[in-house]
């Protein structure tokens, strides 16, 4: 495979060169980005012309955009309950997860990031979008 797998932080200048990529694409990664203007100028930046960016995006108020740590035992369960009940609620009935649940709900969650404002930002970065499949949200 020709597939470079590189770690880093796209919200910085990677080390790609500008107009490098053929494809970026990620799986449940943008509704984590905390500055996502920055990442997407950067995607922007070492993306080819004509080349594709895919993502699968989860927004926070769909209902599986709690992931893994976020999803309770009840369905929308990330929404339902506030910051501070699905911390007792972790606390209580996943203890072994604790430590990561707070430091996702600190730093790893886009709570206010409708599928709009992804939009709006992807565009506002240079990029025309072709397609778009919306995740049920109950927000646009």
């Amino acid at each position: 495979s020709k597939a470079d797998f590189r770690f880093g932080d796209i919200t910085k200048e990677t080390s790609y060169e500008p107009n490098s990529l053929d494809l970026i694409y990620s799986a449940s990664t943008v509704e984590h980005i905390q500055d996502l203007p920055a990442a997407f100028a950067e995607m922007y930046r070492i993306l080819k012309p004509g080349g594709a960016m895919i993502h699968n995006y989860g927004p926070f108020f769909c209902v599986d955009g709690g992931h893994m740590l976020g999803i309770g035992d009840a369905p929308w369960a990330h929404v339902r309950m506030s910051k501070e009940d699905f911390i007792r609620y972790a606390r209580k009935y996943r203890p072994h997860e604790i430590g990561a649940v707070e430091e996702w709900f600190a730093h790893g969650l886009q709570f206010d990031m409708p599928q709009r404002r992804v939009q709006q930002l992807a565009s506002v970065a240079g990029f025309r979008i072709a397609a778009w499949h919306a995740k049920s949200s109950g927000r646009k």
